[in-house]
């Protein structure tokens, strides 16, 4: 018999011509085609037999063949049923029907090879209709070759006076194919034209072709090249050409689009614009290929602009990136001109597999504005951040940028300023003066008051609601906690996020929850169900309680003057150096221990003092070892160098040149002395700065005086003559026996005429403006200013960069290449 069906037998009985006719019985009940047919059932006969009574299916033949499941199963269409009756059945279900499974795979075999047949015909056609385009292109070159050549010749004969082609008077052809636009003329002869579309490097960024190729005879050796090797930009161009031709079909159309048109000099003008936008606002490249925006600038346009793609936006970006550094060149050799070194910030960063290394160049231009230049973002995912890599590579963007010479960058720079990592301080502090990121190093004292048993406990909560309201985003989560801070007249905003390595971010969480306290109480007790769900699922706790209220209120408090003072030294366009000692000390002695804690939560709110003894216990721990560990940081285990770059640039600071701060520093003691001390330290500077006297005016005992015969010494060597190993950093660092004063010089010069000057009451000044207005008056001691108030005190500019390059390798452009995204930054910050 044939088996041919779930559970059920076949009748046994062979049809005419002795070919089992694929039978199929089902019980009544089961439903058949349960691979995906439909149901077919007989019921059974009053009184009859069941196993007799059962339909019979038999099979016409085999309509096709797929995997279903993980099995090779047949569409079978059964004899006597629509073609909407076919099922699917397995082969196991087919036993017996070997013979239509062949028949089937048979013909199958002959449909694939007609198929193919067809199929190269038709690309013979293609292939042939091509062959024939060409030939009619190149024939109908020719042929207007010749006739351009007998009009010449016929021209040339007839009229002798008509006016000169544009070739003969020296100026190119008008070229109005598209194809032009693909071609650069520049470094080629005149019968050679270099490709200039951006190609794929195989690393996810782009290249120039550059391929030479003879255009004497016309466009087509051009257009040939696109077509066999950037075939996107050819059917791009097809598109465009197929398009005009249908808008030109109407008069009006026509004229129209010749009113419109642009020449090429103007839509590669726009490009440069938009890719220029693009970099200036951080966009993603991306956004060329979108539709939509597409169809908006041809929109705004009327037709006469269509961005490019993204390869061509590439290279425009790439120029600009040409154009950034070209421009810091510029600056760099101006600087060189001027005898003024520039001052940077290096730091690094990461993001997945891309990593840089990132640098800013700052200086005072002419009109005494302080400026801010990308210096590199070399890629630095290939080496291991060592401090000999650092070192190696730094030395290679200071040659790249035009500061220093090949193999010798010492003391290129007046100082570079990076965080406290042990790689940074090996590969920098050997050849250049080091400082200190002052944001980075008050971020390490901070880390050690949140470290405290109950403080912690206090941020874990409010990270954990945090976390919650950002999952919850329903009527239930943050939904529910905006109705809530409405109610309470408060704007509307869930809490914000703590970032590790951004210690300013965890203040501004405890400041959200300060003013949010009671909002977040009335959603707890509004949804306290959900908010238990959230906490037996995420694993947090969002109940606050009246110590972490207390915790928040007193650490925003403890906290905000070193907030304040991080924001303010950060800043990028204007002089933080000179003001970075002043500022410290000042926060430093307001959170001396014994004082009481000033709380001001600005607002309507009056300010008020926490006596000590009532501050939480964990609080007052933390604000002893955040002081006692800023004092070690910036006052007692400081770099005598870093110090003296401080000291020096307090001076030029003409509201804090007397240095009148350090009265109200109670950890500075012999503030008389420490001030001549300063002086001295001042004075072997302005030594290398102030024009030589002639050389019966020297004074061989005034130790500010020029014309000595000793050798030129290093900042480091300069220092320690000048100081005797200590001088004032010395002194601040505890040592308190009086320098000798003897031989200073009475004699007034540039530098001496500016401290006898009163002192500017306003702190506030600007200064470089203040500067700007006293250079005529003082020209050399002004030249010696510029070099040093252009110091940064932090590497925050260096961070800004990071964080444009984190949103261009954003998730829209998350394949961009540490190449890439140089140019991109280079666009972004070193061009107008």
């Amino acid at each position: 018999g044939i088996q041919a069906g779930m559970g059920g037998t076949g009748s046994g009985r062979k049809k005419a011509g002795g070919r089992e006719a694929g039978k199929r019985s089902l019980p009544e009940g089961v439903a058949q085609g349960q691979e995906g047919g439909v149901q077919r059932t007989k019921q059974q006969k009053v009184g009859g037999d069941a196993a007799a009574d059962q339909e019979e299916y038999v099979v016409d033949y085999i309509v096709s063949e797929a995997l279903r499941n993980g099995k090779t199963c047949f569409e079978v269409k059964w004899k006597g049923f629509p073609a909407e009756a076919n099922t699917w059945e397995p082969i196991e279900h087919l036993v017996g029907c070997e013979e239509y499974i062949d028949e089937f795979r048979e013909q199958k075999k002959i449909r694939d090879a007609e198929f193919q047949q067809e199929l190269a015909k038709k690309r013979e056609e293609k292939a042939q209709r091509q062959r024939e385009a060409a030939q009619a292109a190149s024939a109908e070159a020719a042929a207007r070759r010749v006739a351009e050549k007998e009009a010449a010749a016929a021209a040339a004969e007839g009229n002798k006076s008509a006016e000169a082609s544009p070739k003969q008077r020296g100026e190119p052809s008008k070229k109005t194919s598209p194809w032009w636009q693909f071609g650069n003329k520049e470094g080629a002869d005149e019968d050679y034209i270099h490709c200039n579309v951006m190609m794929d490097d195989g690393k996810g960024g782009f290249v120039l072709c550059d391929r030479k190729i003879k255009c004497k005879d016309g466009i087509s050796g051009l257009r040939n090249h696109v077509e066999s090797v950037h075939k996107r930009e050819y059917a791009r161009v097809l598109n465009e050409i197929k398009a005009a031709e249908a808008s030109s079909k109407t008069p009006e159309k026509a004229a129209q689009l010749k009113l419109d048109a642009l020449p090429k000099q103007s839509r590669e003008h726009l490009h440069r614009l938009l890719a220029r936008w693009i970099a200036k606002a951080r966009r993603p490249q991306v956004l060329v290929e979108d539709e939509t925006f597409v169809d908006f600038v041809r929109e705004v346009s009327q037709g006469s602009y269509v961005p490019p793609d993204r390869r061509t936006l590439m290279k425009h970006v790439i120029l600009l990136a040409n154009e950034g550094r070209e421009n810091l060149k510029k600056v760099a050799a101006k600087l060189q001109e001027q005898g003024i070194k520039g001052s940077a910030a290096i730091d690094i960063w990461g993001d997945d597999e891309v990593s840089l290394l990132g640098a800013c160049l700052y200086f005072i231009d002419d009109e005494w504005n302080l400026r801010e230049m990308l210096l590199a973002a070399d890629p630095f995912e290939t080496e291991r951040h060592t401090g000999d890599n650092i070192k190696d590579r730094t030395a290679q963007i200071l040659q790249e940028a035009g500061l220093g010479e090949a193999g010798d960058v010492t003391e290129t720079l007046h100082a570079i300023t990076c965080d406290n990592a042990s790689n940074m301080i090996k590969g920098l502090v050997q050849d250049h003066v080091r400082l200190g990121c002052g944001a980075h190093t008050v971020q390490l004292s901070v880390k050690i008051g949140y470290k405290l048993t109950d403080i912690a406990a206090t941020i874990v909560k409010m990270k954990g609601v945090s976390k919650f309201f950002r999952k919850s985003t329903g009527a239930m989560g943050v939904g529910g906690l905006h109705n809530c801070q409405v109610k309470l007249g408060l704007p509307k905003g869930k809490p914000p996020r703590s970032i590790d390595v951004r210690w300013s971010s965890q203040q501004t969480q405890f400041e959200w929850f300060l003013k949010n306290r009671d909002a977040v109480r009335n959603y707890h007790a509004r949804h306290g169900a959900e908010a238990q769900r959230a906490s037996e699922i995420y694993n947090i706790g969002l109940q606050m309680g009246d110590q972490d209220d207390r915790i928040i209120l007193q650490m925003t408090a403890v906290m905000k003057p070193l907030q304040k003072w991080t924001v303010f030294i950060q800043g990028s366009t204007y002089p933080t150096i000179c003001s970075i000692l002043p500022s410290i000390y000042s926060v430093i002695s307001g959170m001396a221990p014994t004082k009481p804690l000033l709380i001001d939560l600005g607002d309507d709110e009056d300010p008020y003092y926490i006596a000590v003894p009532d501050l939480h216990p964990d609080v007052r721990k933390a604000r002893i070892a955040v002081y006692h560990d800023l004092l070690d940081r910036f006052v007692e285990n400081i770099d005598p160098l870093q110090k003296r770059v401080w000291i020096i640039s307090t001076f030029f600071h003409p509201s804090l040149k007397s240095f009148a701060f350090l009265e109200g520093c109670e950890f500075i003691t012999n503030v008389s002395d420490l001030k001549s001390c300063a002086l001295l330290e001042l004075r072997s500077e302005w030594r290398k700065w102030k024009p030589k006297q002639p050389e019966a005016q020297l004074n061989l005992s005034d130790p500010g005086a020029g014309g000595s015969s000793a050798p030129a010494l290093s900042l480091k060597s300069q220092y320690k003559a000048a100081s005797g190993g200590a001088g004032m950093l010395g002194a601040l660092l505890g040592r308190t026996s009086k320098p000798s004063v003897a031989g200073v010089t009475t004699q007034r010069d540039e530098l001496q005429e500016y401290l006898d000057e009163p002192e500017v009451e306003d702190a506030d000044v600007d200064i470089l403006m203040w500067w700007k207005v006293h250079e005529t008056k003082w020209p050399h001691l002004a030249k010696m200013v510029k070099q040093w108030l252009a110091t940064p005190a932090s590497s925050g500019g260096v961070e800004r960069v990071f964080s444009a390059a984190g949103v261009f390798h954003g998730p829209l452009q998350k394949s961009a290449q540490g190449d890439t995204l140089e140019a991109e930054l280079f666009a972004k910050f070193n061009v107008d």
